[in-house]
Parts: C-alpha cells; sequence; structure tokens
C-alpha cells in the first residue's frame, strides 16, 4: 500500500494486537498503538483458569505491566506513527489536535514496556551483507541515501517522555549514543515499518469504513494490501520475543534491562543489532524532530535484530542481571 494510503501511517490492527484503555495523562496517546505481549505469554493468557491483564480506569493502567512482569510476560508497544508530534485525542478515536512540542508516544513510553519504532529498508548495491529488500520501489528516503541499508522511518515515534523518569537500564547506553537526560526515552529498539516493505494483508471486511485502514478520504476496498506502521514492527518483535522465551524455557519478561546490557557491551551490540544511523523523525514540520544517530537514539532505540545472534544473547543477559 502507498504511504498514503493509511490507518495512521499505513497500518491495520494485527493478529495478537490489543488497544490500551486508558492512558496516564502525561504523554501522547496514539489510538492504533500495538499492544502485544509475547506469543508465549499469549498462549498462557488463553488457557483457562490463566490470569487476565486488564486495564481499568478506576485503578489506572501500571499494574498490568508490573503484573506482566512478575508473571514472565513481556509487553511491547509501537512507538506511534506520527514521529516526533503527538496529539490531544480521546483513545482509539482518530484526529486531535497537534501538540506543539515533541511528545512520546504510550505505552511505549512507561518504562515496564519495550517501545518498538520503525526504519525503512533499503538496497545494498553492492550485497555484500545479504540484507537487499526493495530495490523496485524504493522509499525516497532510501534513494537519497544511496548504499544505505536501513533508514530511520520518518513516522517512527519516539522522543521522551513527560512524566516517567529515566530507568536505570538506560543510564549506561552504547558509545555514541544521543543522550538521555532525566526522563524515559522512545522508542527501545525498531524493525521495518514502511509501507513499501510492508506485510500483505487481506482486507476482509467491506468499505464500510470500519475497517481501520483508510485510503486518503475514503475507506479501502476489500482486497490485498501492503501495510507498514510500527504496529506491524511491533507485533514481530513480539514473535521473536516469545522465540527467546522458548530457549529459555519460561518467559524473560521485562527485556529492557538485557536489551541495554547488551548494548553497553560493544562486541555483543555489533553483533546483535544493525545500528541504524540515517534518517530522522520529523514526521511535522512544525514539531522538531530527532535524528537517527550511532548507538540509541529516539527514532530507531538501539537498532533492528540481527535475531539469529541476539536472541541467545537477550536470554544470557536477562539471567545476568
Amino acid at each position: 500500500m502507498p504511504e498514503g494510503c493509511t490507518a495512521r501511517a499505513g497500518e491495520i490492527p494485527v493478529p495478537g494486537v490489543a488497544s490500551p484503555l486508558t492512558t496516564p495523562e502525561e504523554d501522547s496517546l496514539d489510538g492504533f498503538h500495538c499492544f502485544c505481549c509475547s506469543s508465549l505469554a499469549t498462549r498462557r493468557c488463553q488457557q483457562p483458569r490463566a490470569r487476565r491483564l486488564r486495564c481499568a480506569r478506576r485503578s489506572g493502567w501500571r499494574p498490568p505491566p508490573r503484573r506482566a512482569a512478575q508473571n514472565g510476560a513481556t509487553v511491547l508497544a509501537s512507538s506511534g506513527d506520527d514521529g516526533s508530534s503527538g496529539s490531544k485525542k480521546t483513545p482509539v478515536k482518530q484526529g486531535g489536535t497537534t501538540l506543539p512540542t515533541p511528545e512520546a508516544g504510550w505505552p511505549a513510553s512507561d518504562p515496564l514496556v519495550t517501545g518498538v519504532g520503525g526504519t525503512y529498508l533499503g538496497t545494498d548495491p553492492a550485497a555484500t551483507t545479504g540484507r537487499v529488500a526493495d530495490s523496485s520501489d524504493q522509499p525516497a528516503k532510501c534513494r537519497s541515501n544511496p548504499g544505505v541499508a536501513e533508514v530511520g522511518w520518518t513516522f517512527s515515534g519516539g522522543g521522551y517522555s513527560h512524566i516517567f523518569d529515566r530507568p536505570d537500564y538506560q543510564s549506561t547506553l552504547s558509545a555514541g549514543s544521543t543522550a538521555v537526560a532525566g526522563k524515559r526515552g522512545v522508542p527501545d529498539v525498531a524493525l521495518q515499518a514502511s509501507a513499501g516493505t510492508g506485510a500483505l494483508v487481506y482486507l476482509s471486511l467491506p468499505p464500510d469504513g470500519q475497517g481501520g485502514l483508510s485510503c486518503g478520504d475514503a475507506p479501502c476496498s476489500t482486497g490485498w494490501y501492503d501495510i507498514g506502521g510500527t504496529s506491524l514492527a511491533c507485533p514481530e518483535w513480539a514473535g521473536m520475543v516469545a522465540i527467546a522465551d522458548q530457549l529459555n524455557g519460561g518467559g524473560l519478561g521485562l527485556i529492557n534491562p538485557a536489551l541495554y546490557r547488551i548494548g553497553a557491551d560493544p562486541v555483543k551490540y555489533a553483533a546483535d543489532f544493525y545500528d541504524v544511523t540515517t534518517g530522522n523523525n520529523t514526521a511535522d514540520p512544525a514539531v522538531p524532530g530527532y535524528p537517527a544517530t550511532t548507538g540509541w537514539d529516539p527514532v530507531t532505540g538501539l537498532g533492528t535484530p540481527n535475531a539469529a545472534k541476539l536472541l541467545p544473547d537477550l536470554v544470557a543477559a536477562a539471567h545476568a542481571g
């Protein structure tokens, strides 16, 4: 699907994704956030008598991710598809008033949640890395960066929370990282989110505007679409965490400390992550964005995974704390 054919930047709800019911008042809420746990935890939730994670306005949202971590479930959330910008809106309602300052999307801004940002996949003309992806319809951001295999997605939600303090695991970052001062930085990691190299999805719902997908000002017709968005990147990351859970023989729970422990090790970081250093998330010209830099940054976090190497190291790092 073209970048302009979107539901909050080219995305529709993906199986295994749920919407939060409430939000704290500090950070902006994107109604199309991916909000998921690893599939191992999902299977647990489907078992008879299993505990269910709930959000209730009366109790707030913080208890569910805390309980998830205590029960070995990893909670991930897309960082949003508005770049550094945010808006005031009712949960799961499109539209709203754009805020004039950079914002961090919630629930990804919660320190107990792993925030997932987005990238564009480009081409490697020399084909030395085996990462050739989109040579026929390469995104403009990649065409302007020849030889760069991956670029920070313009719409990748990222920035700093206005309420959540910087967690301890973000105190030590890989060399060259963008500084995380007093508040929580988002996202933690990333994966491709451009619809140009997205997932092929069949829209079976009639074009009644209720399917969560729009093409310009009109509902999309029933049929096949290439979709993107951080709501695609997030469940893909959740799938990798489920594999790590299997390697571990049980749920890892909160993986952020382990991710940043790997990021602080130059050798493991170079082997386990593709560090995305090109691009920015200035999605709205009126709201300053951030550049992708060496190490952690508020566009792609630590970067995208080299899963075959990262997952066993993630399990080891989780037990090293």
